[in-house]
This record gives structure tokens, C-alpha cells and sequence, in this order.
């Protein structure tokens, strides 16, 4: 069955499915003796839409239980980052340089790939069982199957209230980041439109007049902000990571950020200017606009 609320079904039913459904997916791709990095990446996401489907439904939860079912999604994620970094930080520099303008970024592009080349090096000669990361946290997830989530509602209004609280957290760090530079506040947002896509998704079958037309906008805005903040990772990647290059470098390491910042800034500019289109209406606009439907 699909990962939606269903029509006919009782909300306290779709979200235990819709959990259980996630969890046994993640946990079968955490399962191989050596995953994937596609697999960890895979894994990754369904444990944010685990945590998105918690708070669209944290009223019903109570604090307490959210606390602690989020708590634990949060760690088993945090455990599995450095086994998805490396290939994230690839994909970026593909990206920069699919995007590259001029050719005189051709040379800090290939100082960064040497940069990533020699840390990759390095990384694969270090003793240890990696693989030991995704068996544990598979194990930890396993464990969250045994027991049902303590739902206290059946309320198909409470899912909405949770959607609204999402709309109104991304709204609110939207007007902060239109007069912020930090970097931070964009990655909070970004977390924030992607619980709000999950959920939108989750819902969308229920709302099919409000909800799916906003999804492609959302789904867009989320990549934007993903980009900005993989090159975020890539410029801290770099500070950590300087001494891998050669003495004298200090140009091309200067070099390399300023194209990471004019990127993030093409980018910021586009994500703000959807953001103009999304954030207009109030969040009490958009309750309104779900509970006539």
C-alpha cells in the first residue's frame, strides 16, 4: 500500500501503516553486510519522512512520546552521516562543475576533486567495520516495530494542525532568511520545507484540491535548499581539510569558496523568490483553505 493517508481509513491507521511501512523499508536497506552508499542515502531520507509523519501527528503523540520516538530517529541518523558525506560531497562538485562559467574555474575544480581524491584515499586505508554502523542501526529501528506508536487521537483535523505548524516554522525562518546570511538559519528552513513536503504528500489523497498543486513549488524549493546546503557541507569539508594541500595554496583555497559563494548565492536568490510565491498567505489561510475541502 502506498505511503498516503487513504480516504476510507481511520488517520491512527494510516499513520501506524505509514510507519511501519518506513521503518521495515529502512530497515531491509540497512540490512546488507556492506550497503551501498545509495542504500544509506535511501535510508536517510525515509528516517527524515519517519520524523516529518512524527510531528504531523505530535498532538496526538504528546510531547513525551514525540520526544522520544524523534530522539532516537535523530541518532540513528546522525550515526549513518559519515557513510553518505563522501558521495555527497562528489555529487557536489559534479554539480559545480556542470555549472562552472568560465574556464578559469577549471583549475580550482580540479584542486578540489584532488583534495577529495586524497581524503577518499585515505579513508578506505583506515582499519575499522563500517558496515557495523548500518547493522546497528538497523537493529535500533528493528526494535521500533515491536511497538505501536501511542496515538491519543483519530482526529483527521490533527494531521492538519501538524501540516499548518509545519507552513508556519517554514514561513517564519523564509523572512528571517530574506535578511540573514547565516547559513544555519537556511539549513533550518530547508528541514522545515522538506517536513512540509513529506506531509503534504502523506496527505495529498485527502486534499487533492489544495494540497498536490502546491507540491511541485515545494519539491523545487527543497531542492534549491538542499543544493545550498551540500555546498554549505563542502565549504566546512574544505576548512577541515586544508591541510591536505600543498603549501603556497592559500589562492586556490580562496579561490574555490568564493565559487562555493557565488553559487549559494544564485541559489538563495532563487529559493527566495519561491519563496515569495509560497509564503504570501497566512497560516490560518491555509487551515481554513484544508478544512473547507
Amino acid at each position: 500500500m502506498k505511503l498516503v493517508f487513504q480516504v476510507n481509513e481511520p488517520v491512527a491507521l494510516s499513520v501506524r501503516r505509514i510507519h511501519r511501512q518506513l521503518l521495515r523499508k529502512t530497515v531491509a536497506l540497512l540490512q546488507s553486510p556492506t550497503p551501498p552508499a545509495d542504500a544509506v542515502h535511501s535510508a536517510r531520507k525515509n528516517i527524515k519522512r519517519l520524523r516529518a509523519l512524527l510531528r504531523l501527528v505530535r498532538t496526538g503523540l504528546g510531547e513525551s512520546a514525540f520526544h522520544q520516538a524523534n530522539s532516537l530517529l535523530r541518532d540513528v541518523n546522525r550515526s549513518l552521516c559519515d557513510l553518505r558525506d563522501e558521495q555527497a560531497l562528489w555529487e557536489t562538485h559534479a554539480r559545480l562543475v556542470k555549472h562552472r562559467k568560465k574556464s578559469c574555474q577549471e583549475s580550482c575544480l580540479q584542486a578540489m576533486a584532488a583534495l577529495l581524491q586524497q581524503k577518499s584515499g585515505q579513508q578506505q586505508s583506515l582499519t575499522g567495520c563500517p558496515q557495523a554502523i548500518p547493522a546497528a542501526a538497523a537493529q535500533q529501528l528493528s526494535l521500533c516495530l515491536l511497538t505501536p506508536l501511542p496515538l491519543n487521537f483519530t482526529r483527521q483535523n490533527d494531521a492538519v494542525l501538524g501540516i499548518c505548524e509545519s507552513y508556519q516554522l517554514s514561513r517564519n525562518l523564509y523572512r528571517q532568511c530574506k535578511h540573514s546570511h547565516d547559513v544555519k538559519l537556511m539549513h533550518a528552513w530547508r528541514k522545515r520545507v522538506k517536513d512540509f513536503v513529506y506531509q503534504a504528500q502523506y496527505l495529498a489523497a485527502l486534499y487533492p484540491a489544495v494540497l498536490p498543486p502546491w507540491l511541485d513549488c515545494q519539491t523545487q524549493l527543497a531542492d534549491l535548499l538542499g543544493e545550498y546546503q551540500d555546498l554549505s557541507t563542502l565549504t566546512d569539508w574544505l576548512a577541515q581539510n586544508r591541510s591536505l594541500s600543498k603549501k603556497g595554496e592559500k589562492s586556490l583555497y580562496r579561490a574555490m569558496i568564493t565559487l562555493i559563494e557565488k553559487e549559494q548565492a544564485t541559489l538563495k536568490k532563487s529559493a527566495l523568490k519561491l519563496g515569495d510565491k509560497l509564503f504570501r498567505k497566512k497560516p490560518a489561510e491555509i487551515y481554513q483553505s484544508l478544512a473547507e475541502q
